[in-house]
């Protein structure tokens, strides 16, 4: 049933993009072609999945050869059981694509009925036309429980496809990551999606959300998100990489073993050149100030020079930096949140989020 349930989806892609509307164009009136097909467990998908290969029909043949190949993407099957779905469909030309494209959705048939549903879409990832240069790969395995992930989780690497093969080999990974495990049995999950030109990556890479599935619906929700990669593209095929990890707001008069934060240890992360505290800490009259300062719960000590400080009301909340930290971070393992306070006391403060921003450049 799995292999008639992936041979219509095939078809009716391949269809769709030789035939529907004209197919998709690029800035030079080349159609964008999809092929899918079976991906057997291996390092790409221990489980097995989908591999999807998308590029510009340069010989207009109506044919996606391999030499046209400009991107390839692995939906990988869950440890669980369920299996991998994914729609194609044509994204027109604005914000995700400049000259247009394709968007990819994918996730897990939890309700196993052969259809991805709204509810079961992880992740999205844009195939955009007119792209040149070298092809950015993900590749998502299971890590077994160990060093990197005591519970187990995923390992999720990143890279530039230098041979063009459509395969992130061993030598081609520029970047790796952890996603692990909850300490209760929740699975981690992951969203990886590609990040457009601009903003964050100047020249595009891919953005990875991270987290631990506490409702157990198989989604990683916006409020389970617990870190966000970026992975950019630099010059000369350096990647340079943004790591945001989100922060509790905690109260030192009564942390405990049991109050929450982020367990976090600098020497995780071999490349980081800079760590900054950003918030968006915000008060009720201007006459007053919000504190907001990294807070080591582990230790019950603030982190030195991780002071961001603002008067900005709630209709005028702006994310601040503090000053480098990276040298005033502790090398163990620590759990961290921020500290919350008034330079007037009394007076209301807040603060709609906050950071702990990781650069490598």
């Amino acid at each position: 049933m799995k292999r008639i349930h992936l041979l219509c989806l095939i078809i009716s892609i391949s269809f769709t993009a030789c035939e529907g509307d004209e197919g998709s164009q690029g800035s030079n009136g080349v159609n964008t072609l999809v092929n899918m097909s079976v991906e057997n467990p291996g390092i790409n998908c221990e489980n097995g999945g989908l591999k999807i290969e998308t590029g510009l029909d340069n010989n207009f043949n109506g044919i996606l050869d391999g030499n046209e190949v400009q991107n390839t993407k692995y939906v990988c099957n869950g440890i669980n059981g369920k299996n991998s779905l994914t729609t194609v469909i044509k994204e027109p030309k604005g914000v995700s694509c400049e000259n247009g494209g394709i968007k990819i959705n994918s996730g897990l048939d939890l309700n196993k009925n052969g259809v991805l549903e709204e509810n079961e879409i992880t992740s999205t990832a844009y195939v955009c036309n007119g792209t040149d240069g070298n092809t950015n790969l993900t590749r998502t395995t299971n890590e077994n429980s160990g060093g990197n992930c005591g519970n187990g989780g995923l390992k999720v690497e990143y890279g530039l496809d230098l041979n063009k093969d459509g395969v992130l080999d061993d030598n081609e990974v520029k970047y790796k990551t952890y996603v692990c495990n909850g300490l209760n049995g929740n699975l981690s999950l992951v969203n990886i999606t590609d990040e457009a030109k601009g903003g964050t990556c100047g020249n595009g890479g891919v953005k990875i959300e991270s987290g631990i599935d506490l409702n157990n619906n198989k989604i990683l929700d916006n409020s389970e998100i617990q870190v966000t990669k970026y992975v950019c593209n630099g010059n000369g095929g350096i990647v340079f990489v943004e790591v945001r990890v989100s922060l509790p707001t905690v109260n030192p008069l009564f942390v405990n073993a049991t109050t929450k934060g982020i367990r976090f240890d600098i020497r995780d992360f071999k490349d980081v050149k800079s760590v900054v505290l950003e918030a968006s800490p915000y008060v009720g009259n201007s006459n007053n100030y919000a504190l907001v300062e990294l807070y080591n719960i582990t230790d019950g000590k603030v982190i030195a020079n991780s002071l961001v400080r603002s008067n900005n009301l709630p209709n005028a909340i702006k994310y601040l930096e503090s000053n480098e930290i990276l040298n005033e971070l502790p090398q163990k393992e620590v759990k961290l949140g921020v500290k919350l306070s008034s330079e007037v006391y009394g007076q209301y403060s807040d603060v709609y989020d906050s950071y702990l921003v990781l650069r490598s450049e």
